[in-house]
Formats: structure tokens, sequence, C-alpha cells
């Protein structure tokens, strides 16, 4: 029997161009111990978010082949949350929440 992916199709009210100053960090690898970032191309407002997994003020990067997607943990493995463009891997992997840029 085949999975179904049950994830619920994200109703985007409206995109704004833009990186606001901001990138998303990505933890990826066998122990997730190689990170990196991806720059964010826009921002989307999300109707459901809840029910898609997202907030209500998502950030767009460019998925697979150049198509652009909501980043979330629900769609980017290894999603590490928003940072500050000038952040550096070492803010990744700050122990404290509390330490981390954003």
């Amino acid at each position: 029997m085949a999975v179904q992916d049950k994830r619920v199709p994200a109703e985007i009210s409206s995109v704004s161009a833009g990186d606001m100053g901001l990138k998303i960090g990505v933890k990826y690898g066998k122990e997730k111990e190689r990170m990196g970032f991806i720059p964010i191309i826009g921002w989307a407002t999300v109707g459901n978010y809840q029910a898609a997994g997202t907030h209500a003020f998502t950030p767009v990067i460019k998925g697979p082949d150049n198509i652009p997607m909501l980043a979330s943990k629900e769609t980017v493995k290894g999603f590490a949350g928003v940072f500050p463009a000038n952040a550096i891997v070492d803010d990744l992997f700050a122990a404290d929440p509390d330490e981390r840029p954003v």
C-alpha cells in the first residue's frame, strides 16, 4: 500500500518579494552534522497556516527545479529556522534557543 501525503495545501493570499535581511538555516547529513543556509526570495501570507503546518507569514525559497516553495519544518528537511543575513554556521548550533540570533 502506498503512503499518501497528508499535508494540506497552503492557501496563499499574497506574496511579497525580498528577504527582509533574513535567510533560513538547514541541517543535513546522516547525523544532521552538516549545515548551511538557503536564501529567502520572498514571503507569503498563508490563510490556513495551522492546517498547512507553517506560519501565517512564511518565507519562500527556490525549491527543486527552481520552483518557489514555502520554507517550514513541514516542507524543508532539516529546517532550523530563520536567521539574519549575516548569521554564521555556528549560529545554527547554539545550544540555548535564547542564544540564537532570531
